[in-house]
């Protein structure tokens, strides 16, 4: 058991979070099936305000437009940062209604020039994404807004399992799109994984959790944020939590 009392702090997570005047934002990011999308269902079912990503269903909704294209990573960004304003506008007229100051987002600016880096030259993967558009607004996020990304990193097998168990279950329209984004690559998902290290070590992100249990990495998250509450109120029962987790020995 672990004692949500006891879990180490980010001393500068900790102090946006409590900084009133400003909403929190909190980006998570990580490669596809790293936990963050079932943290963000955990999360609003604790009261938490969440924006989720969606870029499957954008994908869907406009069947003329390649996964990679520049138009469609457009339109997931715009959708992303009118989710931004309008939490900001919700926050300044009424502040008490984000729980702990803080509302949690499913991907970053990030994120599509992630995915389509995986797909360029291995020696300038992290270097086009650091010099991305995207890369350019998180940069003023981070500095300008109050806002963080934390690292989801998870266990490659439990990875492999996830993604394996989302699509087996996908209707046929969903599993077209996931194929066309690579999801069950391995060369993809080793470099993207690779990406996401290379940005994290090079100072783009604020935090990192393993995520390879995600009720463990949503400790994790709470903790480093400086949310205290009882075990009693986690939302997850013993049996959500993926038994998937696979050390290097066996």
């Amino acid at each position: 058991d672990i004692d949500p009392t006891r879990l180490p702090e980010d001393p500068e997570l900790v102090r946006r979070s409590q900084e009133s005047s400003r909403l929190h934002l909190v980006f998570l990011e990580g490669a596809a099936c790293t936990g963050k999308s079932m943290m963000c269902k955990k999360l609003e079912r604790m009261g938490f305000c969440v924006h989720y990503e969606n870029f499957v269903e954008l994908c869907q909704e406009n069947p003329h437009l390649s996964p990679q294209s520049v138009t469609l990573s457009l339109k997931w960004m715009h959708n992303l940062q009118c989710s931004i304003e309008k939490f900001w506008k919700m926050h300044a007229e009424n502040p008490e209604a984000f729980r702990h100051n803080v509302v949690f987002l499913d991907r970053s600016f990030y994120s599509p020039f992630i995915y389509n880096a995986a797909r360029g030259p291995t020696a300038e993967m992290a270097a086009s994404v650091r010099g991305s558009f995207g890369g350019a607004i998180m940069n003023e996020l981070r500095h300008i807004a109050n806002a963080s990304v934390i690292f989801c990193e998870s266990d490659p097998y439990a990875i492999n399992v996830r993604l394996r168990q989302r699509f087996d279950a996908s209707p046929e329209q969903t599993k077209s799109v996931r194929k066309l984004l690579g999801e069950l690559d391995m060369g993809t998902q080793t470099r993207t994984a690779e990406i996401y290290r290379d940005l994290y070590d090079g100072g783009l992100m604020d935090a990192r959790i393993d995520t390879s249990v995600p009720k463990l990495g949503l400790l994790s998250l709470l903790g480093l944020l400086g949310v205290r509450f009882a075990p009693t109120v986690m939302p997850w029962t013993k049996a959500e939590v993926p038994k998937t987790t696979k050390t290097a020995a066996s």
